[in-house]
């Protein structure tokens, strides 16, 4: 076998990986939307909501671990968001304008 027929054959390891990106690639393509709807209602910002949803797919990929119940993977995922969700409602800090004619405190 020549050098360049070796590089164009997967071994295993390479397998693995291919196999792994397509279970994520379908998990993320099945879960995604209802990931997004969720993130949507509680942002109500298409651009905050999308930033969320990377959010939680980044830390369920991280934990992947901790999910006991693979049948449940859904709610989990859900409950991941509405943790993110939360947590930025947390960090956001709403600033209400001054206006000229607000009075100075005594």
């Amino acid at each position: 076998m020549s050098a360049a027929e070796l590089s164009l054959t997967p071994g295993p390891e390479q397998t693995a990986r291919t196999e792994a990106a397509t279970v994520l690639d379908a998990f993320v393509r099945t879960h995604r939307a209802a990931v997004l709807a969720l993130c949507l209602a509680h942002t109500r910002d298409i651009h905050a909501a999308e930033d969320r949803v990377q959010d939680v797919f980044l830390k369920a990929l991280c934990k992947l671990e901790t999910l006991r119940d693979p049948s449940k993977a859904r709610a989990w995922l859900l409950q991941i968001a509405r943790h993110s969700c939360a947590d930025l409602a947390r960090r956001t800090v709403c600033y209400a304008p001054l206006g000229e004619h607000t009075a100075a405190p005594p």
